[in-house]
């Protein structure tokens, strides 16, 4: 399984890179969005801070922080990924304060606290999202995702 979850990751970095020489790469800082928030999972409460860059008016490509602790069992998750979504809004003509996305992540995540035996692992996951704007720069995000990257984020998601 380790090994499978390697090379999607493999292939996730292998996608995100191809075709792009570094003397060709250049941000347009308008087409980056931030997130953060607090969400609900079975690996405990996740905070989390991310950014997406908006490849197409349909394709964003992220990286995303997150921090999880459960109380009950007094440990704690530290992790990263990266994440790929399509977002449905011209497909099914959303009004513009509306932005509906799925997607894909990965990336890995290590245990703080005693008694693991291998606590760094790679998590992979799928997520549903929406968007709510609440002025030009402002949006409610909600998001919900299966996987070993499991849960749902509550958050806040600023444009430029």
């Amino acid at each position: 399984m380790k090994k499978f979850t390697l090379t999607i990751c493999a292939l996730c970095i292998f996608a995100l890179s191809f075709g792009q020489k570094s003397s060709d790469v250049k941000i347009d800082k308008s087409k980056l969005q931030f997130n953060a928030g607090v969400g609900l999972s079975t690996w405990g409460i996740p905070l989390y801070i991310g950014a997406d860059y908006w490849f197409t008016p349909e394709i964003t490509v992220g990286i995303e922080a997150s921090l999880r602790y459960r109380i009950l069992h007094s440990y704690g998750a530290i992790g990263g990924s990266i994440n790929a979504n399509y977002h449905f809004a011209k497909l099914f003509d959303l009004p513009d304060n509306m932005d509906l996305y799925g997607g894909i992540s990965a990336g890995p995540y290590i245990y703080v606290g005693s008694g693991y035996v291998n606590p760094f692992n790679i998590g992979i996951g799928l997520q549903a999202g929406a968007r709510y704007k609440i002025n030009d720069k402002m949006w409610l995000n909600a998001e919900f995702g299966g996987g070993t990257l499991s849960g749902a984020k509550f958050g806040i998601t600023l444009r430029r």
